[in-house]
């Protein structure tokens, strides 16, 4: 019958008791084999202020349970000073309720002081048994205000929580590696690689295989200062390997600092990493953006001509006899001073417009990208 009811969405009031004793209202509606969402009213409020959250659309969608916060609604309202002063006695009511109306993961939306709760429940129980928080700041028109607009933003919140264990794992598994990478930890790094993941790096440059060159990779990054900042990180299977797409990066490193370029935005890649046994098999470098490349390019040939109109003894080191370039771990320090030194004594600086167009690049993301097709 419980079941019924909500399938049809009526509201069902479920009184409970909380750790020291005290009765709690709670209310229940929606999709009962949707995904829970645990509803706290701001001060001097109840369950009523959700109203506009009974919306068919939503109910066919998501289970709603709402708590009457104690001292409000329909909840007991004891005059002890005590059983409102300490933050666990708020924790444990929530806790209380997701216990007893068996919600796995749900979504806290908490109204004003209903944040208060739900920080209190993250201070006491962790945030491991909750899919997410979405504060609600107060208002003066009304208690939730364009309530359209709320749901629609609701929904969306909701649906980004969807991300399974899988999912949230392989995520960790990228920022544990870009943390040890920003801190130029090489080792802690390369740990990340199977012995036999290959990097392929950007413009068509080659890959690199194995261990040692993975190191060396490592090393010659710690050496140039690269930071990295990827964003619009999605994650999909395919087969026995999981992989991670993003939208853009935000890099900072001490070469492009000497060449004058503060910020540099890189393209969207469709496959950056591919994962398996929890470990990188491949990962793919990004592309820097064009007016970076136009910058960074312009940088590195001017301080090449330069050293050949001078014959300086640091060509032998820093270029191939075709002419191309040769940055390792050994030579970065030689291209950053080298550089500096450039531009010291001939005032050179990169184009001024593309610096700016670097900076403030928008690639399209991968969704949107003829590169490859989503094979989700």
């Amino acid at each position: 019958m419980r079941k019924l009811l909500l399938a049809i969405g009526l509201v069902l009031a479920l009184p409970l008791a909380a750790a020291d004793g005290l009765n709690l209202a709670v209310a229940e509606w929606g999709n009962p084999a949707g995904k829970p969402v645990l509803l706290l009213h701001g001060s001097s409020f109840a369950t009523h202020v959700w109203q506009q959250q009974k919306d068919p659309a939503l109910a066919a969608r998501y289970r709603f349970v709402s708590l009457d916060l104690r001292g409000h609604g329909a909840s007991d309202q004891p005059a002890r000073p005590e059983n409102y002063s300490q933050t666990q006695v708020w924790a444990d009511d929530v806790a209380a309720v997701m216990a007893a109306r068996q919600l796995d993961k749900p979504v806290i939306v908490a109204w004003s002081f209903g944040g208060d709760a739900a920080i209190n429940y993250v201070r006491h129980y962790g945030r491991a048994s909750l899919a997410g928080i979405l504060f609600v700041a107060d208002a003066a028109d009304s208690p939730v205000p364009e309530p359209l607009a709320f749901n629609r933003h609701l929904i969306r919140f909701i649906e980004s929580t969807r991300a399974t264990d899988e999912q949230h794992a392989a995520l960790a598994i990228v920022r544990g590696f870009l943390d040890a990478h920003n801190r130029h930890e090489v080792d802690a790094a390369v740990a990340f690689y199977h012995d036999d993941a290959s990097f392929a790096l950007s413009n068509d440059r080659g890959v690199v295989t194995g261990r040692e060159g993975l190191l060396e990779l490592e090393r010659l990054d710690a050496q140039l200062g690269s930071w990295l900042s990827p964003h619009g990180l999605r994650v999909r299977r395919e087969g026995e390997e999981t992989i991670v797409s993003l939208d853009y990066v935000v890099e900072q490193s001490d070469i492009a600092q000497a060449v004058g370029v503060p910020l540099i935005v890189a393209e969207a890649v469709p496959r950056a990493f591919v994962i398996r046994d929890g470990r990188f098999r491949r990962v793919e470098q990004p592309r820097f953006a064009p007016p970076c490349a136009r910058a960074m390019g312009s940088g590195f040939m001017g301080f090449i001509a330069w050293m050949n109109e001078r014959a300086d003894p640091r060509r032998d080191r820093l270029l191939r006899r075709d002419g191309g370039i040769v940055l390792t771990a050994a030579t970065a320090p030689l291209w950053i001073a080298g550089i500096r030194e450039w531009r010291s004594q001939t005032s050179w600086a990169p184009n001024e417009e593309d610096v700016l167009a670097c900076a403030r690049y928008e690639p399209l993301p991968v969704a949107a990208s003829a590169a490859e097709p989503d094979r989700s």
